[in-house]
């Protein structure tokens, strides 16, 4: 069964165009943190001061590789990386200090998509209407 890793990101930028805040959803890993890294180069081209804040406290699962791959990219810190010498600016990573696990490795229950209470509501009801007749809601 193939896993698939889908990441979102949501790009803010200041008004005056000195800063971007990056948030980041779905799944961070090591394949799909090369998408990140093109938005966080045209990101650095539009702002006048370059700094970019990548925030992944929100994503639903990060990989470690994934994280390694970004600090290799040489977009985190002062960005004067040999490799990209066209690249200026700052970039940062929040990350939560204990990454979260793939949702795919605890299988949830035939056609549920989140933990329910247990408790099972019928498909439809009856209730009295005001005028004494009943009617399904």
């Amino acid at each position: 069964m193939t896993k698939s890793h889908k990441l979102g990101v949501t790009v803010r930028l200041d008004i005056e165009l000195r800063a971007a805040r990056m948030e980041v959803r779905g799944c961070l890993t090591e394949e799909n943190c090369r998408a990140l890294v093109a938005v966080v180069d045209r990101t650095l081209r539009v702002l006048q001061v370059p700094m970019v804040v990548i925030d992944a406290s929100g994503a639903q699962h990060i990989e470690r590789e994934g994280v390694d791959a970004l600090n290799l990219s040489g977009i985190l810190g002062p960005t004067a990386h040999p490799r990209h010498a066209e690249r200026t600016g700052t970039c940062s990573l929040i990350v939560p200090e204990v990454l979260p696990p793939c949702p795919s490795r605890f299988p949830r229950p035939h056609g549920s998509h989140r933990a329910r209470s247990g408790v099972q509501r019928p498909a439809t009801t009856q209730s009295p209407s005001p005028s004494g007749a009943q009617h399904d809601r």
